[in-house]
């Protein structure tokens, strides 16, 4: 996990590049009731050879989760 605040008010809360691990984030912050914004999951499969042996995309890079910086 990490905490990065960018720009536009949002943060940077969860980083992977396993699928699993981000279906269950999204899934425990959308039970909270807490609006998220996934990054770099449908870009997987779109650039290079696809995914790697490691479950992600080196091209695209990890998978990220996003909330709202307050």
């Amino acid at each position: 996990m990490t905490g990065s605040a960018s720009p536009q008010g949002v943060t940077t809360v969860f980083t992977t590049v396993d699928t699993n691990a981000m279906i269950m984030a999204k899934l425990m912050l959308e039970i909270e009731g807490i609006p998220i914004i996934a990054s770099g999951e449908g870009l997987q499969d779109l650039f290079g050879m696809g995914r790697s042996v490691g479950a992600f995309n080196p091209v695209v890079g990890p998978m990220r989760i996003q909330v709202a910086a307050e």
